[in-house]
């Protein structure tokens, strides 16, 4: 209210976000924009308010803002309980009301080994951790086992989840409603599995599993590349001084993975980067390796690289590579240093991540968001013109009920590195 009074005292068209109760009792975010009018003499005769739903755009933002976060963090090393906290924080600051739980199922698939759930009280959470994924009985393993998505809209009325008390304790704690999704590794393997609760029976939207969609990818990356490091670790400690073995074990791994002496020259690549690039193992260590980077990527990052490499601490940057049916996709590409007894460096081993869907993602989302943005000055210079006019404005108002909120703005704007095909 003080931000509106200030308005009215300056004179000045003002707007501000905020959330506005709809019939159905439910929030939603909403652009609330002011201009005054004046006479002849310049006072403010008459205010022209609009009111524009924003919710879409608002959770587009929220979850855009949390995958970013979840991203950085996975990248600067975070802990793996931490990204799965932060994940499920995002979903419920963007859907009131939920709370979240990720369960991650032990690498032999036959044991819960963690559950991560911040607003789920742990006399509740405690129970899982080691129990078998046979003899749970609740919709999280259920969803684990037959790797679908299981959902449970009225707890209390639903007494298939009788066995081994999974209904009980879900009551108990006032959870009406479960929607549990498998979270899947590349290869196909169950990670776990991703849970919203609800207090009250409620089924899942259009909207809630698009959502569901983007979380679930999202816990898979952490949690993947979280074993994949541990993995590497640990043949990092068990095999350092057998190169042989060593590139046997990073070739199980899939992640992209190349191996570069000290001096900054390929040394060689696993088998996940040979099947990305379409490359043979011997055309590594050629100038046929270098032509699946993007040119102008190469010389941009040129000097950088170089420096450091010569710092021998970890970098990271994102260029494009050539993937093997021609078209170029962004890559996270990081370098972690191996050191000898002295702490001296003796080779660098860099991982990639493609990460083009996301860049994709944040060009639509600009790309939207301008035209929205757009959408709404034309409005609201209609509203100005027409505003003393009732019945124009009758029509006017109908008009923008049915007009569309979305928008092909852009949609064919992002081919930035598509297509290699003229740069090699």
């Amino acid at each position: 209210m003080d931000y509106w009074r200030s308005v009215l005292a300056s004179g000045e068209p003002g707007e501000i976000e905020g959330r506005l109760r709809r019939f159905d009792g439910v929030y939603r975010w909403f652009l609330f924009r002011a201009t005054p009018t004046f006479d002849n003499d310049g006072r403010v005769v008459k205010w022209f308010g609009t009111n524009t739903d924003i919710e879409d755009r608002k959770r587009t933002e929220c979850l855009l803002a949390g995958e970013n976060l979840v991203l950085e963090m996975t990248a600067k090393g975070s802990s793996l309980e931490s990204i799965l906290e932060a994940l499920c924080r995002v979903v419920e600051q963007t859907t009131n009301g939920c709370c979240c739980s990720v369960m991650l199922i032990d690498p032999s698939g036959s044991k819960i080994q963690q559950t991560v759930a911040p607003s789920l009280p742990s006399s509740y959470n405690d129970r899982f951790p080691g129990i078998p994924v046979d003899r749970e009985g609740g919709p999280r393993t259920e969803a684990a086992r037959h790797k679908t998505q299981v959902i449970v809209s009225d707890v209390a009325s639903d007494t298939e989840w009788d066995t081994y008390g999974w209904r009980t304790a879900a009551l108990t704690h006032g959870l009406k409603a479960c929607w549990s999704t498998t979270i899947l590794a590349s290869n196909g393997l169950v990670l776990g599995t991703f849970a919203i609760y609800w207090r009250e029976p409620r089924s899942p939207t259009e909207q809630d599993q698009k959502i569901i969609e983007q979380i679930t990818h999202l816990a898979a990356v952490a949690i993947e590349r979280k074993r994949n490091e541990a993995a590497l670790t640990r043949a990092f400690d068990e095999i350092a001084k057998s190169e042989a073995e060593l590139r046997t074990i990073i070739d199980a791994i899939p992640q992209l993975i190349i191996a570069i002496g000290a001096d900054g020259t390929f040394l060689y690549a696993n088998q996940e980067v040979l099947e990305y690039t379409g490359l043979a193992r011997e055309e590594v260590r050629s100038e046929s390796f270098r032509e699946v980077f993007h040119p102008e990527d190469s010389e941009r990052l040129r000097d950088e690289r170089d420096a450091a490499l010569s710092r021998g601490v970890p970098f990271e940057y994102e260029r494009r590579v050539r993937r093997r049916d021609g078209q170029c996709r962004w890559l996270l590409i990081q370098y972690n240093p191996l050191r000898d007894e002295r702490g001296q460096v003796i080779r660098w081993y860099a991982t990639g991540t493609d990460i083009d869907d996301r860049k994709q993602a944040e060009e639509r989302t600009r790309q939207e968001n301008f035209a929205l943005r757009e959408q709404i000055d034309q409005v609201f210079m209609f509203e100005e013109i027409v505003g003393s006019s009732p019945a124009l404005k009758t029509v006017l108002s109908s008009i923008v009920k049915v007009a569309p909120t979305d928008s092909d703005c852009g949609r064919n704007r992002y081919r930035e590195g598509t297509d290699c095909a003229r740069h090699t």
